[in-house]
């Protein structure tokens, strides 16, 4: 009995020590980290009430631990509801979202989400992936540019992932203003649907009124010729 209790004991201290390897980042400590030096950060954006963030935390633990005391990297996540301005600094449109940060640029992580895979990318699998500057403080104009262009990575990364990886880097700027634009030229095309049959409505109508007005000016005269006689 005593033994059990003891294998019980020391399960639960290793589980605790695997949780304590994920760096938990804020906003007071999120960027001073992600810009020291030749680190490399593995961060997953993540919440609470997400299953797919709920059925990676247990890989993304495993993956901590193999890298608990590494030299020069480091396993973290972000409670996007906790920490909202983190997320949309980095345009996170979707959860679980994996970035691994190193010397000033993010690279996007768009596979399968086992152990192998995420082990591949953050020790080279990353090199595959685009490279996007790190947010920067400055004219709203550049950081809307800047942001524009992160959405737009993040799309094509999406796009890899359904298969689209063998298209060049235009085709797939083509699809995106493609799916912007069609719905786009769709309600347009209603609208003028509907000005043209307001319109033939209206016109029908003037023409009915005019008919009228012709008819009783008609009926008037023809009285008052009676009248003469």
């Amino acid at each position: 009995m005593n033994i059990l209790l003891v294998l019980i004991f020391h399960l639960a201290l290793a589980n605790v020590s695997k949780e304590n390897c994920v760096v938990k980042f804020t906003r007071n400590n999120f960027d001073k980290s992600i810009k020291s030096g030749e680190r490399v950060w593995f961060v997953m954006f993540f919440t609470t009430w997400c299953p797919q963030s709920k059925k990676l935390q247990p890989i993304w633990t495993e993956l901590a631990s193999k890298y608990c005391s590494h030299a020069y990297i480091s396993i973290a996540e972000v409670n996007s509801e906790e920490e909202p301005e983190i997320s949309r600094d980095y345009a996170v449109l979707s959860y679980p979202t994996l970035l691994l940060f190193r010397q000033d640029r993010f690279y996007i992580f768009s596979g399968n989400r086992n152990l192998r895979e995420l082990e591949h990318f953050l020790l080279k699998g990353y090199k595959e992936s685009t490279a996007m500057e790190l947010p920067r403080e400055g004219p709203w104009l550049s950081d809307l540019v800047q942001h524009t262009d992160n959405v737009l990575d993040m799309v094509i990364g999406k796009m890899d992932q359904w298969g689209m990886a063998g298209l060049p880097r235009l085709a797939k700027y083509a699809v995106i203003l493609a799916l912007l634009f069609i719905p786009l030229v769709l309600l347009i095309l209603c609208l003028s649907c509907v000005k043209d049959q307001y319109e033939s409505v209206s016109y029908t109508h003037l023409r009915a009124h005019e008919t009228s007005l012709h008819l009783v000016c008609r009926l008037l005269l023809e009285k008052k010729k009676k009248k003469k006689k």
